[in-house]
């Protein structure tokens, strides 16, 4: 363990005599560097700012080497993106914007307080889990979802949300190839798709904390959008109701007078395949719309229980989901956006996507 300074120049790190290829030995680098640099930071032993700037370069430059050797490696077919550990600002001040169409009759007081939340570093599947890693575990493990032991789901089909008994993952009442997002699974689905990956590997997996989507949605950002403030930055960054369907104007976004009212849902709006649009700065794909997805809290009627990685206990609302769908408006894919439904709820605008924790030795 190298707890010094490397005063000379950049320091190439090899383990075994050969470069780093796995994904625990890139992860700890690249935790080791955010502890290094605020060490570092706190010392302050630098000439001049541009001396230190020029230093905290380096050390970044190398860290996303580490980063994307991480990226790239695959865990059962999923692509994990590593998330540092760190402080934002989470929630928003939509319910009293003047912007909001809704302003004052508390459909967003939930998103507040805005204030300061630590979470600890982590990984996030870079996609939605898709249909075909889905089918990997039904395959093994002959799991039947709760639609298919049930009901069935509800599918928002032609402008309408309508109950349907034979509706379930495999069969959710829209096309979708193996690389779409599995939809009309419920929370209790999810998790038994979290512990089957994490006895699959050895390694522990969960659905993220509301606080960690978020931070991981957000990516350093503090706008409406990972990717800016304007709903063009929307449609960079995913599928809602105004790309998520064919004969729309080629930047993918309504003009004004086609919205005859908040909130829409556009009939002909359907999912799309995973990864297609623009990822986030840290490089976690389809964060905006394309499907809600399950957090593993319950719901809480604000965050300001949320201080540090935290998560809210049992509620009688439900759990906790995030980022609006292709049938949502702009509006209900803010980064900021919360919903809530009970754990046994399914339709075929929901999905979900996975974290693993990591210490800072991991």
């Amino acid at each position: 363990m190298f707890n010094g300074c490397a005063h000379s120049g950049p320091v190439y790190v090899t383990l075994d005599k050969r470069p780093i290829s796995l994904r625990e030995d890139a992860l700890y680098f690249v935790n080791w560097i955010d502890r290094h640099i605020a060490l570092l930071d706190s010392t302050n032993h630098f000439d001049t700012l541009a001396h230190k700037n020029r230093t905290f370069a380096l050390y970044r430059k190398g860290q996303d080497v580490f980063r994307e050797i991480a990226r790239t490696t695959v865990i059962q077919g999923i692509n994990m993106a590593p998330i540092p550990a760190g402080t934002f600002q989470m929630g928003s001040n939509y319910e009293v914007d003047p912007n909001n169409p809704l302003k004052g009759k508390g459909s967003f007081k939930g998103e507040q307080p805005v204030h300061g939340v630590t979470v600890s570093a982590f990984e996030m599947s870079a996609t939605e889990v898709t249909v075909g890693q889905f089918r990997e575990f039904v395959d093994k493990t002959g799991y039947r979802t709760e639609a298919e032991r049930g009901d069935g789901a509800l599918g928002y089909i032609n402008g309408k949300w309508e109950k349907k008994t034979d509706a379930s993952w495999r069969n959710p009442y829209q096309e979708q190839g193996d690389d779409h997002p599995v939809v009309c699974v419920s929370w209790n689905d999810a998790a038994k798709f979290c512990t089957w990956l994490s006895e699959k590997t050895g390694r522990e997996f969960q659905l993220p904390t509301e606080a960690e989507w978020e931070y991981a949605c957000r990516a350093g950002s503090a706008t409406a959008y990972n990717l800016g403030a304007d709903e063009s930055d929307l449609a960079r960054a995913g599928w809602y109701s105004a790309n998520s369907s064919s004969g729309l104007n080629p930047v993918g976004v309504m003009s004004t007078g086609d919205w005859p009212q908040y909130f829409i849902s556009n009939s002909s709006s359907v999912s799309h395949p995973v990864g297609f649009k623009k990822a986030n700065a840290w490089g976690v794909y389809d964060m905006h719309g394309n499907v809600w997805e399950w957090c593993n809290d319950w719901h809480g009627k604000n965050i300001s229980g949320y201080n540090s990685n935290p998560t809210h206990g049992q509620s009688d609302y439900g759990r906790i989901l995030r980022g609006g769908s292709c049938i949502n408006d702009a509006t209900s894919c803010r980064s900021a956006v919360r919903s809530v439904y009970p754990s046994d709820h399914r339709d075929n605008s929901t999905g979900f996507r996975v974290v693993r924790r990591v210490s800072p030795q991991n």
